[in-house]
């Protein structure tokens, strides 16, 4: 009985210890991969609006989410369904459309891509109406009063997604009072792995509004439009 009870001590100690360690990194759920939903073929419209429909369900799950839409086909067969699209739903900038002209047979392809995560696979043939663009700006992260240890570990994730991509900076937008501002970037730029990489890389973006402290960690590629969040007025 005695050793028993010694044992269920030592493995209760042991968990404490292991959740003292990852108490940081626990708080949060990071979802990484992207995950195709769905692939639509020719259908008629009443189904093609269900179908899309659930997957802007599946984003609400997932705010910080951006949703691909991949149309493979002949150039007019791709126009007709993006029109089609267009018409039964109201996307914002999360939304990327992606063509294929010429690409297998005609489909439509649903990605969800949450934050943090890779864009779905693509070709040198799949392009936007800006050209082949194979990602989007999208948010990595958004925290609020964080401790050093978290912000140590997090703006290491963040600097390692961009330091190696010299398409890619990183954008900081910080929002509350001015002094938690100041004090957050302050923090920030005293992080040894922003400290190793070329300052140019991450751009802070500030917004006084005195509300309490948020941060959005964004990583936008060259030539990508920015998200109104980072656009200053």
């Amino acid at each position: 009985m005695k050793k028993s009870l010694k044992v269920c001590l030592i493995l209760f100690a042991f968990v404490l210890s292991a959740n003292a360690q990852n108490e940081d990194k626990t708080c949060r759920l990071i979802t990484v991969q992207s995950i195709q939903l769905d692939e639509i073929g020719e259908v008629p419209e009443p189904e093609l609006k269900d179908r899309i429909g659930r997957i802007l369900e599946k984003q609400k799950e997932i705010p910080n989410a951006q949703i691909y839409i991949i149309n493979n086909g002949l150039a007019d067969e791709i126009k007709k369904r993006e029109k089609q699209i267009v018409e039964l739903f109201k996307f914002d900038y999360r939304v990327t459309y992606v063509r294929c002209e010429n690409c297998e047979a005609f489909s439509t392809e649903l990605w969800l891509v949450p934050a943090g995560a890779d864009p779905p696979p693509f070709s040198d043939r799949h392009q936007t109406d800006k050209g082949t663009v194979l990602r989007n700006p999208y948010k990595f992260e958004e925290i609020g009063q964080v401790s050093d240890r978290f912000l140590k570990w997090i703006m290491g994730e963040f600097v390692g997604k961009i330091r190696d991509d010299e398409s890619l900076t990183g954008y900081i937008l910080i929002e509350g009072s001015e002094g938690d501002i100041s004090a957050a970037e302050s923090k920030i730029l005293n992080q040894e792995a922003v400290q190793k990489i070329n300052s140019g890389k991450i751009v802070f973006i500030r917004n006084y509004n005195g509300n309490s402290l948020k941060m959005e960690l964004w990583i936008v590629p060259r030539g990508a439009e920015l998200p109104p969040p980072l656009v200053v007025k």
